[in-house]
């Protein structure tokens, strides 16, 4: 378990947060990729959450993998078809 010292929004204060990573998918077109998804989980509420500078390191991630998996992509396609979904 990794501990964060981070903001958290339901609490409305600075607390330690357990760092937790997902399997998430998108798909792109017909494309699905799957990538590590970090989430923060405030265990006094119960309540997962990401951070803007976390959604952008998942976003990145997710980008990567599908450069990995599937080679280059025009930005503004990726943007525009892109689906989240939790697995």
């Amino acid at each position: 378990m990794e501990l964060k010292m981070t903001f958290c929004p339901f609490c409305q204060e600075k607390h330690e947060v357990e760092l937790r990573w997902e399997n998430e998918q998108y798909r792109f077109d017909e494309i699905v990729v799957v990538y590590p998804k970090a989430v923060y989980y405030c265990d006094r509420t119960n309540n997962e959450f990401v951070s803007a500078g976390l959604e952008s390191d998942n976003e990145e991630a997710a980008y990567r993998a599908y450069l990995d998996q599937h080679g280059r992509v025009v930005a503004d396609d990726f943007e525009e078809n892109i689906v989240y979904e939790e697995l």
